[in-house]
């Protein structure tokens, strides 16, 4: 590769990561904060890691698995101790920790898209 072309392949990189934050403003506009933290984080970190470990997806898949099954259980074990309203001290530090379970309902989002993103590049990818 020549000079011009490296220079001309920066110059599209540059123009694409403008009309790329130009759209992510307009759509931002358009959504709002608070559904863009929603719906577009799980996306945004699950395509990114998908990225970032695409060499090592099994590692991922793993790693992934451990974060979905672990958070799940324990919003179980929390649903399970509000409804028997079970007096114990383990139990009372496990809700008094889930006690804002937004953190634990966007682990378990990302964790499904995460794991929807794997499957998709499994299927892409010659393994």
């Amino acid at each position: 590769m020549n000079q011009v072309d490296i220079f001309l392949k920066v110059i599209i990189g540059i123009f694409f990561f403008i009309y790329a934050i130009l759209f992510c403003y307009v759509i931002s506009e358009m959504i709002g904060p608070l559904n863009y933290l929603i719906f577009f984080l799980p996306f945004i970190i699950s395509i990114s890691l998908c990225m970032f470990f695409k060499k090592s997806l099994k590692k991922l898949k793993s790693a992934n698995d451990f974060l979905l099954f672990s958070s799940a259980g324990l919003g179980a074990i929390k649903l399970v101790a509000s409804k028997l309203n079970h007096d114990s001290l383990v139990l009372n530090q496990i809700i008094d920790a889930l006690k804002n379970s937004t953190l634990l309902l966007m682990i378990l989002a990302t964790a499904a898209t995460l794991k929807a993103s794997i499957a998709l590049f499994e299927i892409f990818t010659n393994e």
